[in-house]
């Protein structure tokens, strides 16, 4: 069982482009990539939820985040419910490569599906979907 699930792994970390050096023929790495679509698909979270959804380093998110602001891509603004905490939202640049990002990652899994019969493209949601399912119970199991 453990050599299969780490088989899948190094597979399927193949397919997504992990070992990429920059994500989707960008200029960022998979970590700046994941972190930029996480605010823009939740704009005003903070850098702990960052961090903790993606069970990354908060150091690393930090030193990312503050490169974003470099780059004018993120800005940093006191929570509306508590001036103390800052909430992170994406500047119109910071838009444009998240929704760069999002296009070419959706491109991606087109063309992969391309390549697959349409019958099997439902067996392979349905897989999906109870791989996901399994995974995610057994996390929340493991966290009892």
């Amino acid at each position: 069982m453990i050599a299969a699930m780490r088989e899948f792994n190094r597979f399927y970390a193949r397919i997504l482009g992990v070992f990429d050096k920059y994500a989707l023929g960008t200029d960022y790495t998979l970590a700046q990539a994941r972190i930029l679509v996480e605010i823009g698909r939740e704009p005003g979270c903070s850098a702990n939820s960052i961090a903790v959804y993606l069970d990354m380093d908060r150091s690393y998110v930090a030193r990312i985040l503050k490169g974003f602001e470099k780059q004018g891509l993120l800005q940093r603004l006191a929570s509306q419910a508590d001036s103390r905490k800052k909430c992170l939202w994406l500047t119109p640049a910071g838009e444009a490569v998240y929704h760069g990002l999002d296009e070419k990652s959706d491109e991606r899994v087109r063309l992969q599906l391309e390549h697959i019969a349409a019958h099997d493209r439902k067996s392979l949601l349905q897989a999906i979907r109870e791989v996901s399912r399994i995974l995610e119970e057994a996390q929340k199991n493991g966290k009892d």
